[in-house]
């Protein structure tokens, strides 16, 4: 009997023992600062520092998104010891004139700004000639995001508007003159080396061009054959108009005759004079 009883002793104490150890084996596990060669949290892992295994996680527990190397984004596991990184290429999201694209994965902007890609306000008149025009501006950036251009619709012209198909705005073209009559050319007072025509529906000056002076005769200066405008002098040095001979006397018998006046027949100016003619009875002795 005392026998038995010493090995049934013998065994509670080995028991306590192993169940203490096993005990004290437990309580430096939770207190290790593990070491891991494996650094993935979902599979189970030895330390190296209390030798025991650990049991994985069942699955990551995700930080928030970064922006990764290039078009993409990247997200890292938060729990102990474990390097998992998660990511992939941004995709998704519309960038606009001022804003980068939104990532649908990770709500990042990627990329770049799309410099076409406009919130445009309503068009409004600057004007009503055509080429005034009207203009519009981006929502988003209105101070340097702006775009012009030129009334377009119907047929204006420079005295009869139209209404324009983008803005509304009635408007004229002072370009287009036609339809109106146009006045013969005239001098232009501004400048005496040129003469100008006008159009009868806005009175202004759709042509212009040098005058052509004619050469200046003993009667006219110098003009101009389309507007009639005058230069200079006359030119009492180039008669025109042909010649006539004035003052012209028959010699009688006893009495000189006279040749006449050669004198021009445009201004009236003597260009020569004549010659005394002998009477005619000194004509007859002199041919003897």
């Amino acid at each position: 009997m005392k026998e038995g009883v010493w090995n049934e002793e013998a065994v509670c104490l080995l028991v306590l023992v192993m169940v203490l150890l096993c005990a004290m084996g437990a309580a430096s596990a939770d207190d290790c600062q593990h070491e891991f060669a494996l650094k993935d949290c979902t599979y189970d892992r030895y330390c190296s520092k209390c030798e025991q295994w650990i049991t994985r996680n069942t699955a990551h527990s995700w930080g928030s998104w970064r922006s990764g190397t290039g078009p993409s984004h990247v997200r890292s596991c938060t729990n102990y010891q474990c390097e998992a990184v998660d990511g992939g290429a941004h995709t998704g999201g519309t960038a606009t004139c001022t804003d980068k694209a939104i990532c649908d994965g990770c709500n990042l902007p990627y990329g770049e700004v799309d410099p076409d890609n406009h919130d445009w306000d309503e068009w409004y008149s600057m004007g009503s000639d055509k080429d005034h025009g009207h203009g519009r501006r981006c929502t988003r950036d209105p101070r340097n995001h702006y775009e012009f251009e030129a009334h377009t619709g119907g047929n204006p012209t420079c005295n009869v508007s139209a209404i324009c198909t983008t803005c509304d705005q009635a408007y004229v073209d002072v370009d287009n003159h036609g339809g109106n009559a146009t006045t013969n050319w005239a001098p232009y007072e501004h400048d005496n080396t040129r003469h100008i025509k006008l159009c009868e529906g806005c009175k202004f000056v759709v042509d212009r061009a040098p005058h052509d002076y004619s050469t200046a005769t003993c009667t006219t200066p110098a003009t101009c054959p389309d507007c009639k405008a005058t230069s200079g002098d006359v030119d009492k040095t180039n008669h025109t108009g042909g010649t006539e001979i004035r003052n012209q006397v028959d010699a009688g018998e006893f009495t000189e005759g006279y040749t006449g006046d050669t004198h021009c027949l445009g201004c009236g100016d003597k260009l020569a004079d004549g010659q005394s003619i002998q009477a005619i009875r000194l004509q007859l002795c002199g041919n003897h």
